[in-house]
């Protein structure tokens, strides 16, 4: 009985840039890959974004893990993959001077807006204060949810001085920024 073939077409898209490979898969300049396969046969895709850029989605793939798509030939499929522009991590302002206080007394709230400057999805995941004083302040996280193309979150950071003087910390957010995993904020209070 003759072999069933079955053909792969696999299109790229979005702002991002990239590669695909896969055994038997042949693209073009434009993007486009194309592969003849058995019916039946279980074909594993590997997406290579280049730098800068992230495989953000796959589109018609029996199963996904990261880079890697797997489609299983059932008959002719079409496959897409959509790279992004890497996540980018922006927060304002860069310090935040609590000016000053009284000591044991908690100051106004103070707000870090944070936003994502790239494509892909900007996941945000612990906050943390770390410095000389970083018992003094204290951060609450409210980017809890993945921020998109130009969407905000705030982080809301106190101190309450607990000695007299100059106190500073750092705010330490991380994300997936592969450039930036820890963006810091320089905090400063000064009590009396």
């Amino acid at each position: 009985e003759a072999m069933q073939v079955a053909y792969l077409t696999l299109a790229r898209s979005g702002d991002g840039k990239g590669n695909f490979t896969a055994q038997g898969l042949s693209c073009k300049r434009s993007g486009i890959c194309t592969g003849i396969y058995s019916v039946g046969e279980e074909v594993t895709i590997t997406a290579k974004p280049k730098t800068g850029s992230v495989i953000a989605e796959w589109n018609g793939c029996t199963s996904t893990n990261g880079n890697i798509c797997t489609r299983t030939m059932n008959g002719d499929e079409q496959i897409t993959g959509i790279f992004l522009k890497r996540p980018i991590i922006s927060a304002r302002p860069r310090t935040i001077n609590f000016g000053v206080l009284e000591k044991d007394i908690m100051s106004v709230p103070k707000v870090v807006t944070v936003s994502n400057k790239g494509s892909a999805q900007l996941i945000i995941g612990a906050i943390e204060i770390t410095g000389a004083n970083e018992s003094y302040f204290e951060a609450s996280n409210g980017c809890t949810n993945p921020l998109s193309r130009e969407e905000t979150c705030t982080i809301i950071v106190t101190v309450l001085p607990a000695s007299l003087g100059t106190q500073t910390a750092d705010l330490v957010i991380h994300s997936n920024d592969t450039k930036k995993p820890s963006f810091r904020i320089k905090l400063r209070a000064k009590a009396r």
